[in-house]
Order: structure tokens, then C-alpha cells, then sequence
């Protein structure tokens, strides 16, 4: 599951339509802030930026 600033993306299309629009379409660079186990979920708290001028909502 993504969640995105409250949106969730919760099955692999979704989140691959997600990815190639507001990353890849983006030309995003992702980073990983911190990473924690919560019982059987892992949560990864990433660093964003873009590079380029792709979509942008």
C-alpha cells in the first residue's frame, strides 16, 4: 500500500498507474528517510524530489 498525502494506492496496477505518473512521469529521485517494523508491517518513510518538468497536477 502507498499512501501518498492521504491518497492510497492499495493493489499493484494502481500503484504502478501511480508510480508512472508522479514519479516516473515526474522524473522523481527517491530516498529513504527511516525504515520500522510494526508487528508484520514495514514502514518506510522516503525523501522525494523531482528532477525534471514532467506532469504536475
Amino acid at each position: 500500500m502507498v499512501d501518498d498525502w492521504g491518497r492510497e494506492f492499495r493493489c499493484a496496477a494502481r500503484i504502478r498507474i501511480w508510480s508512472d505518473a508522479e514519479l516516473i512521469g515526474a522524473r522523481a529521485i527517491i530516498g529513504v528517510r527511516n525504515v520500522e517494523r510494526r508487528g508484520g508491517e514495514v514502514r518506510i518513510r522516503p525523501h522525494a524530489g523531482a528532477t525534471g518538468s514532467g506532469p504536475r497536477r
